[in-house]
């Protein structure tokens, strides 16, 4: 949301700005464990990107030792917190790197379950996946061409998150039908929400291609073989700058949720 409020327009704006070819992570996920290990695996350590707008760390995993993350084999993505901003694909190489370890019962226990930097650049449409001596780290992803950056704010505009809700917030654009990007697990949980009502957001950042649409979802876990609904949603499209807002009511209680976008495009300088 960098140049979300600035007049892009004036044809006197020092900066050139412009839609840009970026790769948007959907999941990271562990699969293939051996040299003994075995499911579940306490999971720490983080995996980020660099990329041509900033060569510093993109993060989009991160977890401490004492607040590891357990995976099993049946669920072995990782609980992303990124990127926080759009990642670029140029022609010039970019970098994937994580630093994964497996908690043991004593941190001297404890074992490096992926550890590498990967290198891709634009026209990098094969899987990103690292085999190593423990398990092969994998991330699914895809590319957005002429792209626009959307940061995501949602707030309890009226009423209360009904308590128990089992589901997921997620963001899909009409480019990736189908692809359904994880904003926030509920789980059984208290939703996180300040005194505003602004819930906090595992992610925030999705793509969008220029003249395309995203749109936000609430879906409600099935029970047993039943399968997820789709609840309420909000859609948008999409813009070089400025905000959008929308509302999403949720009929299973009384509450509405607000939606709004921050639309940006990238800049090198």
């Amino acid at each position: 949301m960098r140049f979300t409020n600035e007049n892009i327009k004036d044809p006197n704006y020092p900066r050139p700005v412009r839609t840009m070819e970026t790769l948007q992570i959907v999941s990271v996920q562990v699969k293939e464990i051996t040299g003994g290990l075995q499911w579940p695996l306490d999971v720490y350590g983080f995996v980020a990107v660099r990329d041509v707008m900033d060569r510093k760390c993109n993060i989009v995993f991160n977890r401490q030792r004492e607040d590891c993350q357990s995976i099993n084999e049946q669920d072995s993505c990782l609980k992303l917190t990124g990127p926080t901003r759009g990642v670029v694909m140029t022609v010039d190489p970019s970098y994937l790197e994580a630093r994964l370890k497996v908690r043991g019962a004593t941190e001297s226990e404890d074992k490096d379950l992926s550890k590498f930097v990967k290198t891709y650049r634009l026209g990098c449409y094969l899987p990103i996946k690292h085999t190593g001596k423990l398990c092969t780290l994998e991330l699914q992803h895809y590319t957005v061409s002429s792209s626009v950056e959307a940061t995501i704010q949602v707030r309890v505009a009226e009423g209360q998150f009904p308590r128990g809700f089992r589901g997921v917030l997620t963001a899909s654009t009409d480019s990736e039908s189908g692809v359904m990007i994880s904003l926030l697990d509920f789980n059984e949980r208290e939703l996180p929400v300040d005194a505003g009502g602004s819930v906090k957001l595992s992610r925030q950042v999705v793509c969008v291609k220029k003249g395309g649409k995203l749109k936000v979802s609430v879906w409600q876990h099935g029970v047993g073989e039943e399968e997820d609904q789709e609840i309420t949603a909000a859609s948008f499209a999409a813009m070089e700058a400025e905000t959008s807002t929308n509302h999403m009511p949720m009929k299973i209680c009384k509450c509405w949720m607000e939606v709004t976008v921050a639309w940006s495009l990238f800049s090198y300088w």
